[in-house]
């Protein structure tokens, strides 16, 4: 894969301007379970240098063969798409059958989105792929980043899986497709999505505070709605065996108690957990973190306000000169708060409370209308 690499290193450069990379291409066979693959390493590689999306797709299996994801597809920095059919009324429905599917190395969360694999092409003929799903995503990650003041990768890759329609990963489906916003760059007028990116180091907590909830999401002293977490980490990582990613991200959404002491909304696992059920249950290792939380019956709050806690850790320090302590890892963080009640404009009611302490991430449209006088 040299060559092919060295190609798309030049091209990359020479396009400066195309943000989104779509690749619909795989080797014919399936990851390995523990390590992951030169190819997806270095396509993480490329990435991160020139500051790009790749789409990839998950690729496809054959009768008999394993199903894992086939390279590139385990490249961590990539969005890698499964394939979905559609139901009796052309909405996304049950996974493909074809489609190659998680997990990745060491339990890596792919793939992370799914969409339309099956499609009919000329003289009607009908055609199932997985290199048909990637490009949808890929068309709805290019108006993602067209739409944003200040777009990254790891944004982009949050806010579609923000919008995915399950509540919990799947290793057919990752978190489903991005249709929950339509656009994942706008918050309907039931929800607010906020968010932001910050370089953190290792042995410190991290602590945004002041999040006011919408009085809409706060009736009777209580928080009642839905809470989404997304948290991705560019995580330092190496190709000389197993425990790819030398750091993770602890990243939790709290509420003060009527006691006054913070506690845990929706997030990880408390540091205390067991290595052992922290990564069958919690992705312990995993760059990204998905949390969503219903509370129909409502959460008991001491103050109308939430925090987001945040801490870096390594493993593998001896990897490394030099020393870890002081070195910066980006963090890039989307929390959505939604009503039940589309009527609710908790939108409207979040920027009013938060006032200047907070701006929109969205470029609005300038309209030009000549006017004859």
């Amino acid at each position: 894969m040299p060559g092919l690499l060295a190609y798309l290193d030049r091209v990359i450069a020479a396009h400066p301007d195309t943000k989104v990379w779509n690749i619909s291409a795989n080797v014919p066979a399936a990851c390995d379970r523990m390590r992951v693959s030169e190819f997806g390493h270095q396509m993480s590689q490329l990435a991160r240098k020139h500051g790009v999306v790749f789409v990839i797709s998950s690729g496809n299996r054959s009768e008999g063969t394993e199903e894992r994801v086939a390279p590139p597809a385990d490249a961590e920095a990539a969005i890698t798409v499964s394939g979905r059919l559609h139901d009796e009324v052309g909405r996304v429905g049950n996974p493909c059958p074809i489609s190659r599917v998680g997990l990745g190395p060491e339990g890596m969360l792919k793939p992370e989105l799914s969409w339309f694999s099956r499609q009919r092409l000329l003289g009607g003929r009908r055609s199932t792929a997985s290199s048909f799903a990637a490009p949808l995503v890929s068309r709805i990650a290019a108006h993602t980043w067209a739409n944003l003041r200040q777009p990254t990768p790891d944004l982009v890759k949050a806010l579609l899986i923000n919008a995915a329609d399950q509540e919990d990963f799947h290793y057919r489906t990752g978190y489903g497709s991005p249709i929950s916003p339509i656009k994942p760059w706008r918050s309907s007028d039931n929800a607010v999505i906020f968010c932001w990116q910050q370089a953190i180091v290792e042995k410190r907590n991290y602590y945004w505070s002041g999040i006011q909830l919408p009085p809409s999401l706060t009736r009777g002293g209580k928080f009642k709605g839905r809470v989404k977490l997304v948290a991705i980490l560019a995580p330092v990582t190496h190709a000389m065996g197993t425990n790819y990613a030398s750091t993770r991200l602890e990243a939790t959404v709290q509420f003060r108690t009527n006691a006054g002491k913070w506690d845990r909304l929706v997030g990880s696992m408390e540091l205390e957990t067991p290595e052992g059920v922290a990564r069958t249950h919690d992705a312990k290792w995993q760059p990204i973190r998905v949390y969503s939380q219903q509370f129909p019956r409502g959460k008991t709050l001491g103050q109308n306000e939430l925090r987001l806690r945040a801490r870096l850790f390594w493993r593998d320090r001896y990897l490394y000169t030099g020393g870890t302590e002081d070195w910066p890892v980006t963090a890039t963080f989307v929390v959505m708060l939604e009503s039940f009640d589309a009527e609710h404009r908790v939108y409207q009611e979040f920027v009013n409370g938060m006032g200047q302490l907070v701006e929109t991430a969205v470029i609005e449209p300038i309209i030009e209308q000549d006017v004859e006088l």
